[in-house]
């Protein structure tokens, strides 16, 4: 993969100090437009990155799905998580760094023109080109758009990207947003012409193949429509089901894979292993359910810890959980992260097919979508595709750990837990499905796990009565806090 150059784009202006434009220098203040694939690029890195990272100042859901705890910085496994500004920092990344750039990427390829030397033929090649970049721009900005309000519930999209109209947007309800989402992620997917190319090597998920793009887009559609299983059924079927006709990512080969490299190495490398980190461990939750089921996916989610004796012979070595939330020496002897995590090209992931086919499954589950299988052939397929992807041999555990039609959602959020291990989207299916059970540690600052941000609090100060407002219509109270669920959160 060639090197990833990022640029820093605020509010739409970046300035150079040499130019060899005649019209530049007639004009000093003309700003430097950056090519739209550049920008394109950088908004997939740093929509992956703040997605994959570690860092307790962006990514706390590993803590939220109780995967890992701290052993010594240990705010974030009490639900403080307004000491480091993680709400304002995951909010600026994906409003700043990722929608920003894909806006202007959207702008700057949609103002390009083919050269006046092309033949009609060559034209129309161009036009398909752009026609598909302007489409995966879509779907990305819709992937974007669905982090947002499955974090925080309300938020700007109507009147943001315009500071000079909208200096202050208002915050829209939510659920509109979602069915303007899904909209947006019907119409890009059915512009993608498979014959014309797109990206090529600016774009480092799928590589510029259109195909893969359309799996993408349907995929998303799966995802969206789910999400609204319990909030409006009818158009959560339609999206579900015309995902699941268009073809969706339902094998690890169409996996949306960030690849990173020995150079530009995951930020989870970079937060565990190359920082010096060491006070990231397994907890104790999630470690005692996959040691209860003996699930050999263990192995590659963390290490042994090894036990030893006072003159450190070895005793004995095997699969320990910290105490979650509780930080300390008793915390520090516990099993650490796998060796992804001190990996430097582990790749990130923004779609995966054992993903899919879980949403698949719990639609199977519930009943009037037409999606094929069954909820069981979903939930299998999703936990072979697991196993497959972090390179564990199946064997016996369908077997052992099969799935339970009785409890259709204890099922399937367990196995989702499990199978979206260092994804957010287990948050999600937890806040869905009301599975896994999770703890809430020793002083804790709140009575139970957050199901959703706090607004950063910058918006309370610079947009305070839109703030008020998107607070108020999400809760009668009138006050912005972890406990108030997200529009599709109904149970």
């Amino acid at each position: 993969m060639k090197k990833i150059i990022l640029f820093v784009i605020t509010l739409f202006s970046i300035y150079s100090c040499v130019n060899d434009n005649d019209d530049y220098r007639k004009d000093k203040k003309q700003a430097y437009e950056v090519p739209g694939a550049y920008l394109f690029s950088n908004a997939e890195k740093e929509l992956t990155d703040l997605l994959v990272t570690s860092s307790y100042n962006y990514n706390v859901f590993r803590f939220l799905g109780q995967y890992w705890t701290e052993t010594t910085y240990i705010d974030e496994v009490r639900f403080d998580l307004t000491k480091r500004a993680i709400t304002q920092n995951y909010w600026n990344t994906l409003y700043v760094h990722v929608l920003d750039n894909l806006r202007q990427a959207s702008v700057n390829i949609a103002a390009t023109e083919a050269p006046n030397t092309y033949s009609p033929e060559e034209v129309e090649t161009f036009d398909k080109i752009k026609q598909n970049q302007l489409a995966i721009i879509d779907l990305l900005e819709v992937y974007a758009f669905q982090v947002l309000v499955d974090t925080y519930g309300n938020v700007p999209y109507s009147q943001a990207f315009q500071p000079d109209v909208y200096p202050t947007p208002v915050y829209d309800d939510a659920a509109a947003i979602y069915e303007d989402l899904i909209k947006r992620a019907t119409a890009a997917t059915e512009k993608i012409d498979v014959s014309h190319g797109s990206f090529d090597a600016s774009d480092f998920l799928y590589e510029g193949n259109p195909e893969e793009w359309k799996k993408f887009g349907n995929s998303l559609l799966i995802k969206l429509g789910i999400a609204l299983a319990d909030a409006n059924p009818s158009l959560s079927i339609q999206a579900v089901n015309a995902g699941y006709a268009g073809g969706a990512v339902l094998d690890n080969s169409d996996n949306a894979l960030f690849k990173y490299n020995e150079t530009d190495y995951s930020p989870i490398y970079s937060n565990v292993f190359a920082n010096g980190r060491n006070d990231f461990v397994g907890a104790d939750t999630f470690i005692n359910y996959l040691n209860t089921t003996n699930d050999p996916r263990i192995s590659a989610y963390f290490q042994l810890y090894i036990e030893r004796d006072k003159d450190g012979n070895i005793i004995a070595s095997y699969y320990k959980g910290g105490e979650y939330g509780a930080g300390g020496n008793t915390v520090k002897n516990a099993s650490k992260p796998g060796l992804f995590a001190y990996t430097p090209a582990t790749s990130g992931v923004l779609m995966e097919a054992a993903e899919v086919n879980l949403y698949l499954a719990e639609a199977a589950a519930r009943g009037g979508y037409s999606v094929g299988g069954s909820a069981e052939s979903y939930h299998d397929a999703a936990v072979t595709l697991s196993f497959a992807f972090w390179n564990v041999p199946l064997d016996n555990y369908l077997i052992y750990n099969p799935y339970d039609a009785s409890d259709w959602k204890k099922s399937i959020g367990l196995q989702a837990w499990v199978c979206l291990y260092n994804r957010v989207e287990s948050w999600n299916t937890k806040r869905r499905l009301d599975y896994p059970k999770l703890n809430v540690g020793p002083k804790s600052y709140l009575k139970a796990v957050p199901i959703r941000f706090t607004y950063p609090l910058a918006e309370q100060t610079r947009n305070a009565v839109n703030w008020k407002a998107a607070v108020t219509a999400q809760n009668p109270d009138g006050k912005d806090v972890y406990d108030t669920p997200v529009f599709w959160d109904k149970n």
